[in-house]
């Protein structure tokens, strides 16, 4: 579990969470409505994909998300990856304009990969300094 905090602060991901808690949490702000829709839209086809999904709230460009593993009854390795793809896809949203709220943001794949690649490794570094504080 102190890897996953680690990793998370390492990256400026959810820096949200707390020592104890049990679930990752954001709050994502948008340049319109429709830019946070198209958001939503966009990562819950990922989420789908990886039979992970979170819970938000929308009002208007705020967006309030929060992930956890149900089966551990806390934070796993499933949420980092989540939470690291809607880091990516909040930037592209934010960098691409729509026509209405029912797009999907076109975010690239490998570029994708080859950032949670890059982080992954970064994560496996943390893990092996710290593997004498579990």
């Amino acid at each position: 579990m102190i890897q996953i905090y680690t990793s998370l602060s390492k990256f400026m991901l959810w820096i949200k969470v707390g020592k104890y808690s049990k679930s990752l949490s954001k709050e994502y702000k948008f340049d319109s409505f429709k830019q946070a829709f198209v958001f939503m839209n966009t990562i819950s086809n990922m989420a789908d994909e990886m039979n992970h999904y979170p819970k938000w709230i929308n009002v208007y460009n705020k967006l309030n998300v929060e992930i956890t593993t149900q089966d551990l009854s806390g934070i796993s390795i499933k949420d980092v990856l989540l939470a690291h793809l809607m880091e990516s896809v909040a930037k592209d949203v934010k960098e691409q304009n729509f026509e209405s709220i029912g797009e999907i943001c076109k975010v690239s794949p490998i570029q994708l990969v080859q950032n949670w690649n890059a982080n992954y490794s970064q994560y496996q570094e943390i893990m092996k300094k710290n593997v004498h504080n579990i």
